[in-house]
């Protein structure tokens, strides 16, 4: 009898056993890959970048898991410091780990190093930040989630003729993508009528100070007074390092450039290098110093408001729209991925990731690209500095070739 019980609890005991549900299978990753500039120049960007690139991951991986989907995504950050060698010593890593998408890098030098290697490689590169119309080739592995710096041209001459400026001198940054911004913007102002009176440009391995650049641009704003009066400006193109060169423009000797209005470009929109430097900050409201960066839909406020939140808890800077864009690129991406599967061959991948951007309504507005896989739309805000902080002050419409300022606009 005792042998019969404990037969029937065996069984009984297997029977459970079989019955129950078999451990969870953990989930298969899909590497993501990122390429940023956390401690070089435009780290700003860099950093933001990363918490977007993580609130995405997040938001993602809850959509796949509701879905039943049986893989995550796994974010890859690397560090390029904005140095195009090392960039692309960063994106060997980011293949080795099996990274097929790669968000970034964020600069057009990086960019143009980068080409000759992936044109032909199994890796798609999704710039948050390039803009060089050089770069604009279509049927390459990169795209850029941002329009190129023939938009941006436009709405800098739009912005400087609105202000009555005729002439103009330039101060750049000696790289694929500043020196796009000055050629486009030369185009766009020319077309409207406007001089280029002189320009100077430094090397981004700049190790010394900006004493050279400094007197040039004095004694060519003279010859500009001589010209046309009080009717010229500077136009400058730069990253984090436009802080140094106010800092010392705001120096004895410089007192003229401190009188003029100067422009900038979308690589110092919300630099915290400018921000948190005092004296440089006051050169930049002192000078007005409006800077573009293609802009956010208002009516969207309520889908990129909640990510723009998160990324400031987490970095304690405001994101650019750059940065928002990694968000999106991460949507893209894997739509992409859950379209032609993980993996998919990439020709069949490639072509999903084009059709999801075409399609996909983010929180930057239509992600739709051109026949060069860059952004094809884009209003410009720019960016000023006011009472210490960064205030957007002007709006130009692609559509009207129309500025409107707002009340921020206006230089103490």
């Amino acid at each position: 009898m005792f042998i019969r019980v404990f037969s029937l609890a065996v069984l009984t005991l297997a029977l459970h056993l079989n019955l129950a549900a078999p451990p969870a299978r953990a989930a298969e990753t899909v590497p993501i890959g990122a390429l940023f500039s956390l401690s070089g120049s435009w780290s700003t960007l860099g950093r933001t970048s990363v918490a977007a690139l993580e609130k995405a991951v997040a938001d993602i991986n809850a959509d796949l898991a509701a879905d039943q989907v049986d893989w995550r995504l796994r974010p890859l950050v690397e560090d390029t410091r904005l140095e195009p060698e090392r960039t692309l010593e960063c994106l060997r890593e980011l293949r080795r780990q099996g990274a097929r998408v790669v968000i970034g890098p964020q600069s057009s030098a990086e960019i143009q190093f980068l080409w000759p290697h992936v044109r032909g490689a199994e890796v798609l590169l999704v710039s948050q930040g390039s803009t060089a119309h050089a770069l604009a080739i279509p049927d390459d592995n990169i795209f850029r989630f941002c329009p190129d710096d023939v938009l941006e041209g436009r709405a800098v001459a739009a912005l400087m003729r609105y202000d009555g400026i005729r002439a103009y001198i330039s101060l750049g940054r000696y790289d694929a993508g500043n020196s796009g911004l000055q050629l486009s913007t030369r185009k766009a102002f020319g077309d409207l009528g406007g001089i280029l009176v002189g320009g100077v440009r430094y090397s981004p391995q700049f190790d010394h100070d900006f004493t050279s650049e400094l007197t040039y641009l004095t004694a060519k704003l003279a010859q500009g007074h001589r010209l046309y009066g009080d009717a010229v400006a500077i136009y400058a193109t730069a990253f984090d390092e436009i802080a140094r060169v106010f800092y010392e423009a705001a120096g004895e000797g410089y007192t003229p450039l401190g009188q003029v209005r100067w422009y900038g470009s979308n690589g110092v929109v919300q630099s915290a290098a400018l921000r948190n430097n005092p004296k440089a900050a006051r050169f930049a409201e002192q000078t007005g110093y409006p800077n573009p960066i293609f802009g956010l839909d208002e009516a969207l406020r309520d889908r990129w408001e909640p990510v723009a939140r998160f990324i400031r808890d987490k970095t304690g800077l405001q994101p650019d729209t750059y940065a928002l864009a990694v968000y999106d690129a991460a949507w893209v991406a894997a739509r992409a991925f859950r379209q032609a599967g993980p993996q998919a061959p990439f020709a069949a991948f490639r072509t999903a990731f084009v059709a999801q951007a075409d399609a996909h309504a983010g929180i930057t507005g239509p992600t739709a690209l051109n026949a060069a896989g860059d952004r094809k739309y884009g209003d410009y805000d720019f960016w000023a500095i006011r009472g210490g902080e960064w205030q957007r002050v002007a709006v130009y419409s692609q559509k009207a070739d129309r500025i409107a300022v707002l009340a921020s606009y206006g230089v103490e």
